[in-house]
């Protein structure tokens, strides 16, 4: 079966609500999880009858990466660690100051620069702009099913279900991701979005979360070229920590790792009857890297490639050389 790279834009046609849940307050996070696009795919197609039957999970080939809000159907490295906001408010990215230093050519601390996290960002006719993502508020009263009543469980000192305060994202952003599989699988994940039939997060029997596909096209890696000895290498999503060692793994033969601006996140998720803890990497790490003397540009490039490709069976998603950095070094 022939496979693919897609990038998907969608938009929410409903409120989105992808919960970071405190007691009787519900907020949305400003981004899909692959994860739960992937669940939601999965429940789309999974056999009726052996739900909660068997101890087994629906097949599928596709992996997603995480969908962050975009503009222009562009896939752009959100709340990178080397963005810089100036007094005026700009964002520049400051990866070349670093370099400088690093070569020497300025002392260090001779430009303050004040990295910085967030807010999303986009990378738009030459400048990093920010994402603004709007929030719906909303109240929901929880009614007991069978009773019809509302329910009145006191946990806490706290009525608990009784009321409760959603903050989620309005209807009509747009949000893009990357997929990979097998094409006919593709093409009827594509189907289910045209026509609306995935919701995704928390209240989805409600209404929320409703995608609607805007574009899909094939996606091609390419890996910029550069006048100079360094790669620079970004994660945009929650790369597995052990697909980011496997990356630096497979470039130390060509490259060494100069500078690291990286940070991890522990997660917690339920396989059944088990609790597993896997590390991320969170979106927005930057690691700068320098070419080994004598090694060509062509030796390295396909190993680049697979790389990337590599990231995205894994739900996050590896950038080389992103052009916010093409002011970098001299």
């Amino acid at each position: 079966m022939k496979r693919l790279i897609k990038k998907i834009t969608v938009i929410n046609e409903t409120p989105l609500l992808i919960s970071s849940l405190s007691k009787n307050y519900m907020k949305s996070i400003d981004f899909i999880p692959s994860t739960t696009l992937k669940g939601a795919y999965l429940s789309r197609i999974i056999d009726g009858d052996k739900l909660f039957k068997e101890k087994s999970k629906p097949q599928t080939s596709l992996s997603f990466t995480d969908a962050f809000p975009s503009m222009k159907c562009q896939m752009n490295v959100p709340s990178l660690a080397t963005l810089s906001k100036d007094e005026s408010g700009k964002i520049a990215d400051k990866l070349n100051v670093i370099i400088d230093e690093l070569e020497g050519r300025k002392k260090i601390g001779e430009e303050v620069v004040r990295l910085k996290k967030g807010p999303r960002n986009w990378f738009l006719d030459g400048e990093v702009k920010e994402i603004r993502v709007k929030r719906f508020h909303a109240s929901v009263i929880e009614v007991d099913p069978k009773l019809k009543t509302v329910r009145t469980v006191r946990e806490n000192n706290e009525i608990k279900g009784l009321f409760s305060h959603v903050i989620a994202i309005s209807p009509g952003h747009q949000f893009t991701f990357e997929v990979k599989g097998e094409e006919q699988e593709i093409q009827e994940l594509e189907s289910m979005l045209k026509n609306g039939e995935i919701n995704v997060g928390a209240l989805r029997t409600d209404g929320y979360g409703k995608l609607r596909l805007l574009k899909a096209e094939k996606e091609e890696v390419e890996i910029d070229d550069r006048r100079d000895d360094f790669l620079v290498m970004d994660i945009y999503g929650y790369l597995p920590y052990s697909k980011y060692t496997e990356a630096l793994e497979a470039l130390k033969e060509f490259f060494d790792v100069k500078v690291k601006i990286v940070s991890i996140e522990e997660r917690r998720s339920l396989d059944y009857d088990e609790w597993e803890v896997r590390n991320y990497v969170r979106t927005g790490s930057v690691v700068l890297l320098k070419r080994k003397k004598d090694i060509k540009e062509e030796l390295y490039n396909s190993r680049l490639k697979d790389i990337v490709v590599n990231s995205i069976e894994s739900g996050g998603r590896i950038f080389f050389n992103h052009k916010v950095h093409e002011k970098q070094g001299s």
